[in-house]
């Protein structure tokens, strides 16, 4: 017989400012999720001493699989989401741990930006518009439940977030970057000559290359700044990074780290004669292994 994982999502945010009913003294509170008897979706509230309510929580439950979503709290949701990151940890290799940032109202979390999000008004797993309530995640029919369905459905979507927005940043560069007339050239060029080139025709994803890798250009981090406002999309990779490094048991890190390593001093920093082919396929071949760590599904 095959043995499921429970699945255990955590929700931190506004629940203080909630009083119809109050929220819980205890600074949480667990909800069931609709036709399961073991996964679980709880609310922190973010005032509480939360880093340690996740520690709490998860102490008898090393396998579950976890997903936890922080509100916001500056520009940099890795710095937000550094304090429950060893809450988070467990001892089991196979437990699948991954954490998100969250705010404004426009991530999929959100019940007014996606109709099977969770959460909407502060503290609550409901939407309201003018009074009026109009979509909710709670079931109804039993007490403290949240529908399966819209568990599901924010479940799977940050599951594969990560592999899918690397495996589409990948296909969008490989592809700008095989356009180049230096890709096709058994010639070797100078690497920095190629790679202005790159730079002034595609900066956008030159940027969000030197995200990936973590490498700081103020320059590129503002361009990626604006870019992010004016598409309200996440084009940077900080969650990513923390995932796969800090909260990583199956070689995700090593293969990240071996592609980071690869882009800073085989491409960004790289000086003097290189075949632009050779280092193309170097960068497809640290893509495909770090992807290939990652246990999720791409797509759905």
């Amino acid at each position: 017989m095959t043995h499921t994982h429970p699945k255990y999502i955590f929700i931190i945010w506004s629940c203080w400012k909630r009083s119809d009913p109050p929220f819980p003294e205890s600074g949480f509170e667990t909800w069931q999720v609709e036709g399961s008897t073991q996964d679980r979706l709880f609310l922190l509230n973010e005032r509480a001493d939360y880093a340690s309510l996740v520690r709490t929580l998860l102490a008898d439950a090393p396998q579950a699989d976890v997903l936890a979503f922080l509100h916001r709290r500056s520009h940099d949701p890795v710095k937000d989401l550094a304090g429950i990151t060893e809450a988070l940890k467990s001892p089991e290799v196979s437990a699948l741990r991954k954490a998100f940032a969250f705010s404004d109202g426009r991530d999929y979390l959100y019940l007014n930006t996606n109709e099977w999000g969770l959460i909407g008004n502060e503290g609550r797993l409901w939407y309201s518009s003018g009074g009026e309530k109009m979509r909710s995640a709670e079931s109804e029919t039993a007490h403290m439940t949240v529908r399966r369905a819209h568990f599901n459905k924010v479940w799977q979507y940050y599951l594969q977030q990560c592999k899918r927005k690397i495996f589409e940043f990948r296909e969008e560069l490989l592809s700008a970057l095989w356009v180049s007339p230096y890709a096709h050239s058994g010639e070797a060029v100078d690497n920095q000559d190629w790679l202005s080139v790159f730079k002034k025709e595609k900066p956008l994803l030159y940027a969000r290359l030197l995200d990936l890798a973590n490498e700081d250009s103020p320059k590129f981090s503002s361009l990626l700044d604006n870019a992010e406002q004016k598409s309200q999309e996440k084009l940077r990779f900080g969650e990513c990074r923390l995932n796969m490094t800090a909260l990583n048991a199956n070689g995700t890190g090593t293969q990240y780290e071996r592609l980071a390593e690869f882009i800073r001093n085989g491409l960004v920093n790289a000086e003097g004669p290189v075949q632009v082919a050779d280092s193309m396929r170097t960068l497809r071949e640290r893509f495909d292994a770090l992807l290939g760590t990652m246990p999720e599904p791409t797509y759905p």
